[in-house]
């Protein structure tokens, strides 16, 4: 049996990168002589060219051991002025044929050959480019290499190709003598496979100004005016031509499907000379906009959608995924290319781990997420990226295997990385240091404070999260003096394992437990260090997280946010105050940054119990708030973040009537919609003349919408506001006098 494998494995390589690229080129058939002594049988190639076979018509001895460029390779004497080497192969289904060879004479055998090819097996003609001087060397100068058969050659049934003598001369540069021999090997003849619907690749990036995330795969969540911008390669010119590009935008995107938001640039941009929208954004009839033309060769078309407003990811399942879906067409219809460039949305670390369970919801799934770096580079590793971030309750591992990432403690970070379990523990797995990206400082959360009883019966709400314990004692180990790992135990009532990293400053501390008769607050990130549950705290610094007794300022034992008749009701209660003035209360929205919206006096210092409550009086909406709790000296620590929604009243569905009426020269409506769609609100005079157009987007579900009239340009009147949403029209009348 011949042995086959090294062409094999070449054309088993060029089906794989077929598979992934539909492009690639494929070896039709091949010989290269693996074997000694070897035969006239290819070597290698398509099933429908195995048995394809190589003959000559000099009239010595056709034989398959003499040395070739690698192995062995074919080998005859007795030539004259047009004797040749032939093989007979198809190429049904391929284009852009392509020949190598290598050849090698005698010093009395023929030195002139010229490759010609046929495609009826009797009129040959020569292939440009296909001359051939031999030389008795190593299989040097007599070579071939990705010479170009003619178009003719594609997709034939039988292609008929002939190395043959063009004249008496010998290698030496006499006559060609009777012994005279000529050697041929290492024949490749490979070519492309046609250009098919859905050929063709594309990647995608987020264009919009000059932000942070500009440039990557990441967008914000609900954010209006973003800019997509999909690359689209197409096909080399032996293979080929596609006629039409489409893109389909995923619903849950806003986009109003102007055709005027969408533009082709790039190498082969005048390639896409028509366009069409169609569709109309719902989740059963996305937007689809398809560019009729050309791209060829390995040109590039940019086609970039602008005024886009990125998804909202905020069920939970949500894992901010969103495939824009291309399709291309050579000359059949429109088919979806094997893999379509996903835009990835940040989504809350929530959504990633379940704080009860402790398991990663999203496990195995890339992500985009955004969070506070709590655990800077180099303190838990310096050989790896081993930090830690942080959004309210919620923390994870970020892990680069290898130098990885900048991370600065109180920085907040957009990660894009796989969901994964380690030791117990959720990581982030960013694919490259580009995917932590730093959006500038931020505030570094306030550390929970929690008894050592809490962790150990609640663990997973805790794991990668800033806590602090009090009152420990030092009941097993020794406190570290060297730069290695330490582990203790400590006690408040309960055993509290604390692992002291040597890669921190902390052993550089002298004990401040003076050998465990002295009582001290830890604070640290709590996490698991082996897959059998063993959570150890561990701190990061000695002048941050190590602390005498009692020093930490506020025991806050719950936070919580009702929505009422009249508001957000926020209650919260501490075990133990110390110098203690007060609680800012700040609320943020999905718009608008943190802002104080009232101060509650605390207690000072109090080894007592005391509870707190207020009441923010706000309208329908989803909020989140925060404590900062001030000291007496102005020092300031803050809480977790927590959030709380207040529902809309049905009246708040309806288009509402305009206040003041009368009014000069502003006036307020509101209104809102039960699901996703496009609205407009605009303003008409007496005449039925539009004026002013108030709204013209995307108005998101359950989302009261506050608008402003300024009429300072209009003369006094009776004017009309009308919003439409679907097939529903709402008209009010609004009076300015001036």
């Amino acid at each position: 049996m011949k042995k086959l494998f090294p062409i094999l494995f070449i054309a088993l390589v060029s089906v794989a990168l077929l598979s992934s690229t539909a492009r690639a080129q494929v070896t039709l058939v091949a010989w290269n002589f693996p074997n000694n002594p070897d035969d006239a049988t290819a070597d290698g190639g398509i099933a429908a060219n195995l048995s394809a076979t190589i003959s000559c018509t000099a009239t010595g001895t056709l034989a398959f051991t003499a040395a070739g460029a690698t192995t062995s390779a074919a080998t005859d004497t007795k030539w004259t002025t047009g004797s040749y080497w032939q093989v007979n192969f198809t190429t049904t289904g391929y284009t852009g044929i392509n020949v190598s060879s290598k050849q090698k004479g005698s010093g009395t055998g023929p030195r002139d050959f010229q490759l010609q090819y046929s495609t009826d097996g009797s009129t040959f003609n020569n292939v440009t480019g296909g001359a051939i001087t031999d030389t008795n060397d190593a299989f040097v100068k007599g070579v071939l290499t990705n010479v170009s058969l003619p178009a003719a050659c594609n997709n034939q049934t039988t292609v008929y190709l002939r190395w043959t003598v063009t004249d008496n001369v010998s290698v030496a540069g006499a006559t060609i003598g009777t012994g005279g021999t000529s050697r041929i090997d290492d024949i490749y003849i490979v070519g492309y496979a046609p250009v098919s619907d859905g050929n063709g690749t594309a990647t995608l990036t987020n264009s919009f100004g000059s932000g942070n995330l500009n440039g990557t795969l990441v967008f914000p969540t609900n954010t209006s005016a973003q800019s997509v911008k999909l690359h689209v390669t197409g096909a080399p010119a032996a293979a080929g031509t596609l006629t039409q590009v489409s893109v389909t935008v995923p619903y849950q995107w806003g986009w109003t499907g102007s055709g005027s938001d969408v533009a082709p640039s790039g190498d082969d941009a005048a390639g896409l000379n028509s366009q069409a929208v169609t569709g109309s954004g719902t989740s059963g009839d996305p937007y689809v906009v398809t560019y009729s033309g050309s791209i060829t060769n390995t040109s590039i078309a940019s086609i970039t959608f602008s005024n886009l407003t990125s998804a909202n990811p905020t069920n939970i399942t949500d894992n901010g995924n969103y495939v824009f879906i291309v399709s291309t067409k050579a000359s059949g219809t429109l088919t979806a290319i094997a893999a379509s460039p996903t835009a990835y949305v940040v989504i809350p670390l929530a959504n990633i781990r379940n704080q009860t369970s402790g398991v990663p919801v999203l496990n195995g799934v890339t992500v985009a997420t955004k969070a506070i770096g709590t655990v800077a580079s180099g303190v838990f590793s310096t050989s790896q990226l081993q930090s830690y971030i942080q959004d309210g309750s919620v923390g994870v591992n970020l892990f680069i295997n290898g130098a990885g990432a900048t991370v600065t403690e109180g920085d907040e970070y957009i990660v894009k990385g796989l969901v994964n379990q380690f030791l117990g523990n959720t990581e982030l797995q960013p694919t490259s240091n580009a995917d932590v990206i730093d959006m500038g400082a931020s505030t570094m959360p306030a550390f929970q404070v929690v008894t050592a009883a809490q962790l150990s019966a609640s663990p997973e709400t805790y794991e990668g999260t800033y806590v602090a314990v009090q009152h420990l004692s030092l009941t097993a180990g020794s406190w570290p003096t060297a730069s290695t790992d330490s582990t203790l135990t400590m006690n408040d009532g309960t055993d509290l394992r604390v692992t002291i990293k040597g890669t921190t400053d902390i052993h550089t501390l002298a004990d401040p437990t003076s050998g465990g008769t002295v009582m001290i607050d830890v604070a640290g990130i709590f996490t698991q260090t082996a897959n059998t549950p063993a959570y150890a705290l561990l701190p990061r610094h000695k002048a941050i997280d190590i602390g005498p007794n009692n020093t930490l300022p506020v025991e806050l034992t719950s936070f919580t946010a009702l929505a009422g008749k009249s508001g957000i009701e926020l209650a919260w209660s501490t075990a133990t105050e110390i110098n203690n003035s007060g609680f800012a209360v700040e609320r943020k929205t999905a718009s608008s940054p943190y802002s104080q919206v009232a101060f509650v006096a605390g207690n000072g210092t109090s080894n007592t119990a005391h509870q707190y409550t207020y009441t923010d009086a706000v309208s329908a909406g989803t909020y989140t708030y925060r404590l900062k709790q001030v000291d007496h000296d102005g020092k300031f620590t803050y809480s977790k973040e927590i959030e709380a929604a207040v529902k809309l009243a049905p009246q708040d569905y309806a288009l509402s009537q305009n206040y003041p009426n009368p009014f000069n020269p502003t006036t307020v409506m509101t209104f809102a919609v039960k699901t996703d769609q496009h609205a407009s609100m605009k303003v008409y005079n007496m005449l039925g003349q539009e004026v002013m157009t108030l709204f013209d987007g995307v108005a998101k579900a359950d989302q009261l919408n506050r608008v402003q009239f300024n009429a300072s340009g209009l003369s006094s009147g009776t004017y009309f506001t009308i919003l439409q949403t679907g097939d529903t029209r709402q008209i009010k009348k609004m009076v300015l006098l001036k």
